[in-house]
């Protein structure tokens, strides 16, 4: 995934703070059901990135127009009278697992999925065990009968019955920059 680049974003105590989402290519995604089952959590640290003040798990929202993630910052998270700049980070905490059931080629394989045609199409399916373990393809193509994914390029080896995880093609992982927190009334 691509690095964006970092952002500042302006919050206030007692009020919910919104984060644009892109994908990998810097588009803003504006459909954010398909990313429903990652969840996403917001750490704030001080400005040497290192001593963590809070964390926050995060809501998908969107207007239609732009994909955005929200988060309230509570007089429990920083105090009044804290505010100040605070470096921040927005991390995938959890993604979908599932296993490879040793049926297929190394582009084509049967796993237990069980979601919609086409629903992963798009995701990022990374190996996490077998010959194939830290690999990652997109998938192009998800097929509900049959359980059968299909991805962008050859995996090294056809998979075994090996455990995988499912991402969204979204920059997630890496968004980071500046929180500049100030005073205000709860919402």
């Amino acid at each position: 995934m691509v690095d964006p680049d970092w952002a500042e974003v302006e919050g206030t105590i007692g009020k919910t703070v919104n984060f644009t989402v892109y994908k990998a290519d810097k588009v803003t995604v504006e459909n954010l059901s398909p990313f429903d089952e990652t969840g996403i959590q917001l750490k704030v640290f001080e400005n040497d990135g290192v001593t963590l003040k809070f964390e926050k798990d995060m809501a998908y929202v969107t207007d239609g127009v732009d994909g955005q993630l929200e988060a309230y910052i509570g007089p429990t998270d920083i105090a009044i009278g804290d505010e100040k700049s605070y470096f921040f980070t927005i991390e995938l905490t959890k993604a979908e697992t599932n296993t490879a059931t040793g049926v297929g080629t190394d582009t084509i394989f049967q796993t237990n999925l069980d979601e919609a045609n086409d629903f992963w199409n798009g995701f990022t399916l990374t190996f996490t065990a077998g010959a194939n373990t830290g690999e990652y393809r997109t998938i192009i193509d998800y097929a509900l009968a049959t359980g059968l994914v299909t991805v962008d390029a050859a995996f090294t080896a056809p998979p075994g019955a090996d455990a995988f995880t499912i991402t969204p093609d979204i920059t997630i992982p890496t968004v980071r920059g500046t929180l500049q927190v100030t005073q205000g009334a709860p919402a």
